[in-house]
């Protein structure tokens, strides 16, 4: 189970570096930031598709969870944007969501 969870974490990462590496793309130009892109968002759907194979349905929410948080931590840190009320309560409620899905014993719900 620890390996599906890591091929989550993974692909997770692997689309917040793609995404920061097409946003160097609009930025810079640089072809090399296009071409890393497209490496790692094909290595992030390989890790994700594991995922899904695996049947790891919970795992599939948490990703997109994860993905919201970590964009937004990339806009705040990176790039200097500012959140406002609505979109911070959003994060919030993305990491809530997270935290209640890992849980235990909620599976039998």
């Amino acid at each position: 189970m620890f390996f599906w969870w890591f091929c989550l974490l993974g692909s997770s990462a692997g689309f917040t570096a793609g995404s920061l590496l097409l946003k160097r793309f609009a930025d810079t130009g640089a072809w090399a930031c296009l071409s890393l892109s497209f490496a790692v968002f094909a290595v992030s759907n390989l890790l994700f598709a594991q995922v899904l194979k695996s049947g790891l349905g919970p795992g599939v929410v948490a990703s997109s969870m994860l993905q919201i948080i970590l964009m937004a931590a990339l806009g705040v840190l990176i790039f200097g944007e500012r959140l406002n009320p609505w979109q911070m309560s959003g994060v919030a409620m993305a990491a809530a969501s997270i935290l209640l899905m890992l849980q235990p014993g909620l599976e039998k719900i």
